[in-house]
């Protein structure tokens, strides 16, 4: 008994820690981000419902007993009948279920590409800490170098011991940067741990970035939402053209009440048919369609609003991302590289007595504010993308209907 119960927590432990056991990707955080989100379980639900709806409006007419006794001058009957839906009122209000039914799609999509969005967001923000933690231990390591570097020449009589004192000032100065970055990255799993559901201290290392598609087109979460919308108005319409059809039930009567008649005779059993249908429309089905119209002509209006802003917002997201990785690429490709060698011929040079220590220091944390420069593109980089993936409708991890 203790083993069964034991067994699940196992397993539940064992799941929570898959993430941290091995770096994890973007495609895999999105998609756990989004099985882990309430938003996305209750829109779940809320499609379920639809689809039930849908469901019920497509099912035929229950059968129903009327029972309808009377005195006197009345024919009092036992009616057995079924509703038929000749004149399409059923059917009608079926297509409106079924347009709700693709609105809550819609809203399902919306609370994916929204968890989405958000979780690419707080990988980008993890991986931007855990890099810039990285570069301030390297940042650590050359200052501790130069720390040994100075103490050889200060012991060799070939350099004051002021100089060691100065170099150990910039150690300190670099393992206070390494302090800041190491709190950047504890607040950064905070947050990541929070959306794949696992203790909030759980240790992470996150994986590679992953590029926004090129050839993906202007789409949005809002653009999904409006033409799902205009779907339903447009059901709706259909649906409240319906309402003046005529309604026909037909079913078996007796007249089993009556007291001048006998109950048990044959002749008191046959068909029965009522059609009920309104004589006159004295406005309420006409006023009912033209604003079933007006919210048609709504519902297009915000459709093609809802275009511009895809577009517009598509195009921006392009040129954000255009514009940024330029600048990415060449500090990746031209700046760093370059200080880097600067860098190393400084330190050679000071080794050899040829550069003053100041030099050395001055070239060392220009150094680390052109990494820094590289990590801050990367990162204006990264979130550019996602502005295109969030413009596209295109995240790592996730399907979603055009």
């Amino acid at each position: 008994m203790i083993t069964k119960k034991i067994l699940p927590i196992i397993a539940a432990l064992a799941a929570s820690t898959v993430l941290s056991a091995q770096p994890i990707t973007a495609e895999q955080f999105v998609q756990e981000s989004i099985k882990n989100s309430l938003a996305v379980k209750a829109a779940q639900a809320r499609l379920e419902q639809s689809n039930h709806l849908l469901k019920s409006s497509q099912s035929p007419f229950n059968p129903q007993i009327d029972i309808a006794p009377g005195v006197g001058f009345t024919n009092s009957n036992a009616i057995l009948s079924q509703e038929f839906d000749i004149f399409g009122r059923r059917n009608a209000l079926s297509g409106v279920y079924a347009a709700q039914s693709l609105v809550a799609n819609a809203e399902l999509m919306t609370a994916n590409l929204g968890v989405a969005a958000n979780a690419l967001e707080i990988y980008a923000e993890l991986l931007w800490a855990q890099e810039s933690l990285t570069n301030a231990e390297q940042a650590t390591e050359a200052a501790e170098a130069l720390v040994q570097a100075v103490k050889k020449r200060v012991e060799i009589g070939e350099a004051p011991e002021v100089h060691l004192t100065r170099a150990e000032v910039e150690l300190a100065r670099t393992r206070q940067q390494q302090t800041e970055a190491q709190a950047l990255v504890a607040v950064a799993l905070v947050s990541a741990n929070s959306l794949v559901a696992q203790p909030l201290t759980t240790e992470m290392v996150v994986d590679a970035w992953v590029d926004s598609p090129r050839n993906a087109i202007a789409a949005s979460p809002e653009l999904l939402l409006a033409a799902a919308d205009l779907g339903l108005a447009n059901s709706e319409l259909a649906s409240v053209k319906k309402q003046g059809k005529p309604r026909l039930t037909a079913g078996i009567a007796s007249d089993i009440w009556s007291i001048d008649r006998d109950m048990v005779k044959g002749d008191n059993f046959g068909l029965q048919i009522n059609l009920s249908a309104p004589i006159l429309d004295r406005g309420e089905n006409r006023f009912a369609v033209k604003a079933a119209e007006s919210e048609i002509a709504r519902r297009e209006a915000n459709l093609k609003e809802a275009e511009r802003i895809a577009q517009t917002n598509f195009e921006r997201a392009r040129i954000g991302v255009e514009s940024t990785e330029s600048i990415r690429q060449a500090f990746q490709g031209d700046i760093v590289p370059k200080g880097e060698q600067m860098v190393e011929a400084m330190r050679s040079g000071y080794e050899s007595g040829l550069i003053t220590l100041i030099e050395v220091l001055e070239a060392q944390q220009a150094l680390n504010r052109l990494k820094l420069d590289r990590l801050n593109a990367d990162r204006k980089y990264r979130l550019a993308q996602i502005e295109l993936m969030k413009a596209t409708n295109s995240f790592p991890g996730l399907e979603v209907a055009k």
